[in-house]
């Protein structure tokens, strides 16, 4: 087979199908697509920001773009000698046509290729009863790889570095154990890593990938790792030691480390990526339900970067450490498989000139969005910083719109005050916004006490009487800073409008409320007993009529 470089010529195409000049890029003669928009994704990283080569739909030339044709997948071969006057066209969806639900990557050359073909293999795909297992045929697995030509040995790069050299590798062929072989890589990786803004986080210790939802701790599984955001992970006493945020498991690369990789070793891992996707569907996650989680499994000679999508592997490429080129194709591999969450927080706090709280960041998320807890120079206290994606399913409403009406709210000293202006980040896909204070949130177990429950409808009251709406006024939107309650998360509000507050509005927020603490569905009757308390406070919105229907819910919830 002919191996030689040869030139691919091609052109790039943004969504307003503006086009650069003609350019080529030299891949081997036996590349694929997937290797293709890699090699063009490296040349011209200047002009493509915040865009990862999975985003690049690639066709055959300018007459294949105009028809509409489907564009080639991952594992097509480029088996013609293309020149300049028939390039290839290399389309870089607009920011317009980009969902963050989706998570902001146009997987089309992926959903129903590769990853389906490996799922139909695996051995298990029900669930099981709690206790038990679930494996997955490693071995299979790998051979309907190799047929689709998605488990790739990459060769030597002349003229480029190696992780380490013969005398390290001596060292590490002579570990008897994991622990020792994670302890000599972490500086090497944590050096990669960095320079895109990622920790690597030692889970060994610390199970926290469950396989089911009803699972017991027995069935909880713990990788040997994961590379994430610092401020994305829950740190478990020392630093870099801990485990994933369950909300944030589409902010993660897997690391398994292993002495020999077996077919057993890749069907594990195959079924933590089968977890992964489990957990993100039971939990409904808005903001990426069809996780691409990558994993890095390594041994003591050679490392497998393992790309996935929708719960199954895509594709496999295998390495030595001491292969000239090997800290290229590692740094390569995690610049294209960055999450996009992790690329947007990176880009919030610079722009913000802000840190997250390494190991205790995370605070949360809401309907849209999600919220870090962060440091600032120009403060003594920390703040709350809210990052919000331009696309979702449904309305979405706007974080500048928030801000002006947690302006409006700041006059009835219950709500979060805004820091600054919004941010706009990685080229309009999300905005951001700094919030403050950070406080605590309320527990359920805090309701059955009656003087909280008042101290909560008081502050809806004092909201109310401010003449502001919240529009979603759950338990769940409520923090308590030094003893003082707060509203957070106005995004379902209306604009302000000129006193008195419309009655429906308080209507809405009341209901809302009483159902939050009482448990009940946004459809479910309230109880007879506390209606009238409710139509009471409507016409009559004062701290009295607050604390009288306090009274009627906390008697119904006895």
């Amino acid at each position: 087979m002919d191996t030689q470089d040869r030139d691919v010529w091609y052109v790039v195409v943004n969504g307003q199908e503006e086009t650069t000049s003609a350019d080529k890029v030299k891949i081997p003669s036996n590349s694929d697509v997937a290797d293709f928009r890699n090699a063009v994704h490296v040349k011209n990283s200047a002009i493509l920001p915040g865009i990862v080569p999975l985003q690049l739909r690639v066709y055959a030339n300018k007459a294949a773009f105009d028809r509409k044709d489907k564009p080639l997948g991952a594992c097509d071969r480029i088996v013609e000698q293309l020149g300049k006057v028939d390039e290839m066209y290399v389309v870089v969806p607009s920011h317009d046509l980009v969902a963050v639900s989706d998570h902001l990557i146009i997987q089309d050359t992926l959903k129903n290729v590769v990853a389906n073909y490996v799922r139909d293999v695996m051995r298990e795909a029900k669930r099981h009863k709690s206790g038990t297992s679930r494996s997955v045929d490693g071995e299979l697995a790998i051979r309907v790889l190799e047929r689709n030509n998605s488990f790739v040995a990459l060769k030597d790069k002349d003229g480029s570095v190696a992780i380490w050299g013969e005398l390290e590798q001596e060292k590490v062929t002579a570990f008897s154990s994991e622990s020792l072989l994670v302890e000599f890589l972490t500086p090497f990786l944590a050096a990669i890593l960095k320079d895109f803004g990622i920790v690597f986080v030692n889970s060994e210790n610390n199970p926290w990938l469950r396989q089911h939802v009803d699972a017991k701790s027995s069935t909880v599984c713990k990788p040997d790792g994961f590379a994430t955001h610092a401020g994305m992970y829950r740190r478990n006493g020392n630093l870099r030691f801990g485990k994933m945020e369950p909300k944030l498991l589409d902010c993660m690369m897997i690391i398994e480390v292993k002495l020999s990789i077996t077919d057993d070793s890749f069907g594990q891992v195959i079924s933590y990526i089968q977890f992964v996707q489990d957990k993100l569907i039971e939990d409904d996650c808005r903001f990426c339900s069809d996780a691409a989680t990558p994993v890095l499994l390594f041994d003591r000679q050679v490392f497998w970067l393992i790309s996935s999508y929708r719960g199954g592997p895509v594709r496999v490429q295998t390495m030595k450490w001491i292969q000239p080129g090997s800290k290229e194709v590692l740094a390569n591999f995690v610049q294209s498989e960055i999450p996009i969450w992790i690329r947007l927080l990176n880009d919030a706090c610079a722009k913000h000139g802000v840190s997250v709280v390494e190991g205790e960041s995370f605070l949360g998320s809401g309907a849209f969005s999600r919220v870090f807890k962060v440091k600032s120079p120009n403060h003594a206290e920390p703040l709350a910083l809210k990052i919000l994606p331009n696309k979702s399913r449904g309305r979405v409403p706007s974080l500048h719109s928030e801000r002006q009406r947690l302006e409006d709210a700041a006059k009835s000293h219950v709500a979060v005050t805004p820091v600054g202006d919004c941010k706009i980040l990685l080229g309009g896909l999300a905005r951001s916004l700094l919030l403050t204070p950070v406080g605590t949130p309320i527990s359920r177990s805090e309701l059955k006490h009656v003087q909280v429950l008042r101290s909560i409808f008081v502050a809806l009251c004092q909201l109310h009487q401010a003449h502001c709406e919240h529009g979603d006024p759950r338990v769940e939107n409520l923090i308590r800073h030094e003893r003082k309650l707060l509203w957070v998360d106005f995004m379902s509000s209306s604009l302000a409008s000129s006193p008195p507050l419309d009655q429906e509005l308080i209507k809405g927020d009341i209901e809302c409320l009483v159902r939050s603490v009482l448990i009940l569905s946004h459809d479910s009757a309230i109880p007879q007993t506390v209606q009238p308390l409710v139509d009471q406070y409507i016409n009559d919105p004062t701290a009295e009529r607050a604390q009288a229907l306090a009274d009627g819910v906390h008697a119904v919830g006895q």
